[in-house]
């Protein structure tokens, strides 16, 4: 009896209990510079750096295949998966945090995301960004490696995104 009861308070200690439903808030990041110093942190000589936001339905249908992908390489420390929300002009900024982070909750993304608080001409100097979503990928150093265009199809999408992060990493290893 003492076995399960340990069990039980372990499980409710872990959180796990009443968590599961919980909103993780997300950190915001303002500064091209400071997302450039995540990408580093990350030690993987290739990131899939994926820009969306809250009320782009493409956006949000694609998380789930690039959460799969993320989980099939996370044992890889070549590679590292990190989103950025974008705010769209029409939702509120107190509105914004919950919802980005409730959307990455229910699609269960596996990869750290940051909420967009600087100005948007600093992203697209950057990254010359057209619209969400937006994926590409980058050098350890914050170069960029290439764009994927990820189709709407899970099976194309994953196909994709695997042959276009091997390409880059023989890319990166060849300059070495």
């Amino acid at each position: 009896m003492n076995r399960i009861f340990a069990s039980i308070l372990l499980f409710i200690a872990s959180g796990n209990l009443f968590c599961a439903e919980a909103i993780q808030p997300l950190d915001s990041v303002s500064k091209v510079d400071d997302l450039l110093a995540a990408v580093k942190k990350t030690k993987a000589k290739v990131i899939l750096l994926n820009f969306w936001g809250i009320t782009c339905s493409p956006c949000i249908a694609e998380m789930p295949v690039l959460s799969r992908a993320s989980e099939k390489f996370k044992d890889n420390p070549n590679v590292a998966f990190l989103g950025v929300c974008i705010p769209e002009e029409s939702v509120a900024k107190e509105k914004l945090a919950e919802s980005a982070a409730e959307i990455v909750r229910k699609r269960k993304v596996a990869y750290r995301n940051w909420i967009w608080s600087g100005t948007g001409d600093a992203l697209l100097e950057k990254f010359d960004i057209q619209g969400t979503p937006y994926t590409v990928l980058l050098s350890s150093d914050g170069k960029l490696l290439g764009e994927i265009k990820i189709p709407l199809d899970p099976d194309k999408a994953a196909e994709l995104i695997n042959t276009s992060i091997a390409k880059a990493l023989e890319t990166v290893e060849t300059k070495k």
